[in-house]
C-alpha cells in the first residue's frame, strides 16, 4: 500500500468516525458526551490532521529520494 492509499484510509476511517459519532451524539447528548467529545474526539482531529500533513511531507521525500537514486 502507498502513502496516499495510507492516507487515504485514515481520512475515511476518520470520517466514517465523525458520521457515527454525530448520529450517536444526537441520541446522547449529554455532560458525558460532551466529555468524551473533549477528551477524545476532539485531540484526534489535531492527531488525524498532524497525521494527514506528515504522510504530505513524507509523500515528497520519498519522490525526491527516489529521484536521487534513479
Amino acid at each position: 500500500m502507498g502513502v496516499y492509499e495510507s492516507q487515504g484510509r485514515l481520512t475515511k476511517a476518520y470520517k466514517m468516525l465523525q458520521t457515527r459519532w454525530m448520529q450517536i451524539h444526537s441520541g446522547w447528548n449529554d455532560s458525558a458526551s460532551d466529555r468524551f467529545q473533549e477528551a477524545f474526539l476532539e485531540p484526534l482531529d489535531a492527531d488525524v490532521r498532524g497525521a494527514t500533513l506528515a504522510i504530505d511531507h513524507l509523500a515528497s521525500v520519498l519522490v525526491n529520494v527516489k529521484r536521487d537514486c534513479e
